[in-house]
């Protein structure tokens, strides 16, 4: 009987530690909904490209590819009437089916299915909050700092792997001027 306690006794500091896979993020949840630009190094199975991210907004992405060479100037735009990719003056319409399409497909519907997460399913360890979420019926796991800042996103069933340095936030667009039109009579002289 007395070993039964003395092993419950030993037992409660070690359950209300927890483990080492981080505590549950008890602060209010970071705007993920914010525009901005992010530096991101992309790892896809065989594919490795670096790519300047812009967000405008959820669904609003343009990946302008920066390495390798070969794909320096290349861009890819996501937005609700369908995914472009141009090089210069040459656009044209992605197919469904490229890789091309998946790849920024999963990191931006990724990103944007960031702000449904409730703060107490993230987990924080040392200032790093970790996200999990899907995208394309897949895992993925997003870190960024507490601010909101995207660190890291993998998709292990797509062998993605992304690595992001450098976030800005998009200054907010300038308000639209506003014109009066001001008509008076006129007396006929």
């Amino acid at each position: 009987m007395k070993k039964a306690r003395f092993l419950s006794f030993l037992c409660v500091p070690v359950l209300l530690c927890g483990c080492s896979a981080g505590k549950m993020f008890g602060k209010t949840t970071p705007n993920f909904e914010r525009s901005y630009t992010v530096k991101a190094e992309i790892s896809c199975g065989e594919l490795d490209v670096t790519a300047d991210v812009t967000r405008n907004g959820k669904g609003d992405y343009i990946f302008a590819f920066t390495e390798p060479d070969h794909l320096m100037g290349m861009s890819i735009a996501l937005s609700d009437s369908g995914t472009q990719a141009s090089l210069g003056s040459l656009s044209v319409e992605v197919d469904c089916t490229d890789a091309y399409k998946l790849v920024p497909d999963i990191i931006a519907d990724s990103i944007d299915s960031l702000s449904a997460v409730s703060a107490d399913k993230i987990t924080e360890v040392e200032g790093v909050l970790t996200l999990n979420t899907e995208a394309d019926g897949k895992k993925v796991v997003v870190t960024c700092d507490e601010t909101g800042e995207l660190l890291t996103l993998k998709c292990p069933s797509h062998k993605l792997s992304v690595k992001f340095s450098g976030q800005q936030e998009l200054a907010a667009p300038p308000a639209e001027e506003t014109f009066e039109i001001i008509v008076t009579e006129s007396d006929g002289t």
